[in-house]
C-alpha cells in the first residue's frame, strides 16, 4: 500500500509550539512512521481543527484513514486537500 507522507520543507517550523497546526501535522507524519495511526488521526485532526483549509493535512489524514480501511473517510479528506491543492492527487488504488 502506498504510504507518501509529505513533511514540510523546514523542519523547525512550528516547533516548540504544541497548539500550532504545523507542529501536529509533523507530529501526525511521525506517529504514522512508527505505525501509531490512531494517534497520527488524532494529530492530524486538532491541526484541522486549528486550521481546516490545511491541504497536507487533509491528504495525510486520508493516507491514514486508508490505512485503517477507513475508505469513505479518506476520500472525503482526498477530495477536500484536492480541493484546497489541485496537485494533490489521490493515489490509486
Amino acid at each position: 500500500m502506498l504510504l507518501a507522507l509529505l513533511v514540510l520543507a523546514s523542519p523547525s517550523a512550528g516547533q516548540d509550539k504544541p497548539d500550532d497546526p504545523v507542529t501536529l501535522y509533523n507530529q501526525g507524519v511521525e506517529l504514522a512512521k512508527k505505525g501509531q495511526l490512531d494517534d497520527a488521526i488524532a494529530s492530524y485532526q486538532k491541526a484541522l481543527a486549528l486550521h481546516p483549509d490545511y491541504a497536507l493535512a487533509h491528504y495525510n489524514l486520508g493516507l491514514t484513514l486508508q490505512q485503517k480501511s477507513d475508505r469513505a473517510g479518506a476520500q472525503r479528506h482526498f477530495a477536500e486537500a484536492q480541493r484546497l491543492d489541485p496537485n494533490l492527487k489521490p493515489p490509486k488504488p
